[in-house]
């Protein structure tokens, strides 16, 4: 059995990014940047202005107040896209429309609501300083180095690479993933229940976690305790990037999935891991597929792919954020703990003014649904200590609804 700390290592030396590809703009989101982009031209690209205003010297304005207004002539109106065929010299101005060329002479610009305009003259009654509301070209983004390899294209990276210009990005595609669950007991979710038979949630589960991080997983369907069924489908599973194999990973006679990964070629990387739940998760290899086998019970299967698959989604996705950031809450009543092994408890966290709390949301048993369901973060317990008492601040990782 090893740690935890352990375990992620392996992860993280076995997750490994897909080759890259070339994809339009349009097809990237939620993608991972497979290398540098580099910025071509300057943003804004041209000088502009940043309101609706006029374009001006600001050492005309000096002189300006309420009681000596000083009078400009409009010499041309200048919308967003129009370039400028006048140059502002003294007494003259410009009507100039946000994100507008700036004329040649200008190095001000008064926004309208502090003008009064009459007929073909603006009235001005206060001083402008210099570069008032102007942008600059390139004093946003400079050539260069704009966006690192690693990144996540959020809806953020899809407007600065538009208007960069970028057509083809390269991108590390997303792994393809398998799921299959096991075991006599389990029917489909839809089939009614009778007595001794379970309805299988964990495909679901894992398959709602996948799409969370955009993957669309191919669904291998429920396994017998048989190795022949179990044969037949992992092998089909070892056609996807990541196979996960949900139950028949713990030490029952019936529990038959080790034996027929070894039968198949595929290599233990690590089995048993010192947490709970989820000790007895599996990690293998074959070739370049990463197999993981997750315990059956919800809980634990849903622990599991938290601190270990997810990290591989991100691993063979590019990513270099691979493992979750843990946030600190204080406990607002006494964790049990057995030492030992690291805890993750399924918890509560909400805000208050001096930070985040965090509480159980109820019985922690591996099998249990409704804790699950209430839980917006897992509490993490060291494997060193017994307890945690009330006040005292625990790491928690918040899951998906959980955001403050």
């Amino acid at each position: 059995m090893i740690s935890v700390q352990q375990a992620q290592r392996i992860v993280l030396k076995y997750a490994k990014p897909r080759h890259p590809r070339k994809m339009s703009l349009g097809d990237v989101l939620g993608l991972v940047l497979a290398k540098d982009i580099s910025a071509a031209t300057e943003l804004p690209s041209f000088t502009n202005s940043a309101m609706d205003g006029y374009a001006l010297r600001f050492s005309d304005t000096k002189s300006a107040s309420t009681g000596f207004p000083i009078s400009f002539r409009i010499a041309e109106y200048l919308p967003a896209g129009k370039i400028p065929s006048k140059k502002i010299t003294a007494g003259t101005c410009a009507q100039i429309m946000t994100g507008a060329l700036l004329p040649q002479g200008a190095d001000a610009v008064i926004a309208v609501e502090e003008t009064e305009k009459k007929g073909n003259r603006v009235i001005v009654r206060a001083p402008i300083p210099c570069s008032a509301n102007i942008r600059y070209r390139g004093e946003d983004v400079k050539r260069g180095k704009i966006l690192a390899k690693g990144t996540v294209i959020r809806p953020q990276e899809i407007a600065i690479l538009a208007a960069l210009g970028c057509d083809r990005i390269s991108v590390c595609s997303r792994p393809t993933v398998a799921i299959l669950s096991t075991g006599n007991e389990l029917i489909s979710h839809s089939e009614r229940l009778s007595i001794g038979k379970v309805r299988d949630s964990n495909s679901w589960v894992l398959e709602a976690l996948l799409r969370m991080e955009g993957v669309c997983p191919k669904r291998l369907g429920i396994a017998k305790d048989t190795r022949q069924d179990l044969r037949k489908k992992i092998r089909e599973g070892l056609r996807s990037d990541i196979l996960l194999v949900a139950g028949g990973v713990s030490v029952g006679t019936h529990d038959l999935v080790k034996s027929v990964f070894k039968e198949l070629g595929i290599r233990q990387l690590f089995w048993k891991v010192k947490m709970k739940p989820g000790k007895p998760v599996f990690m293998g290899n074959k070739g370049k597929t990463l197999v993981f086998g997750l315990p059956g019970n919800p809980a634990s299967g849903f622990v599991a792919f938290e601190v270990f698959v997810r990290p591989a989604i991100h691993g063979m996705a590019g990513r270099s954020d691979i493992f979750p950031v843990y946030r600190t809450a204080v406990a607002v009543h006494p964790l049990k703990h057995r030492k030992g092994k690291v805890d993750f408890l399924r918890g509560i966290v909400t805000k208050n003014k001096g930070g985040l709390l965090v509480r159980s949301a109820g019985r922690q048993g591996s099998h249990c649904f409704k804790s699950l369901c209430q839980a917006n973060a897992l509490i993490r317990l060291p494997e060193n200590i017994l307890r945690a008492a009330r006040g005292d601040k625990v790491e928690v990782l918040l899951l998906w609804g959980g955001s403050f």
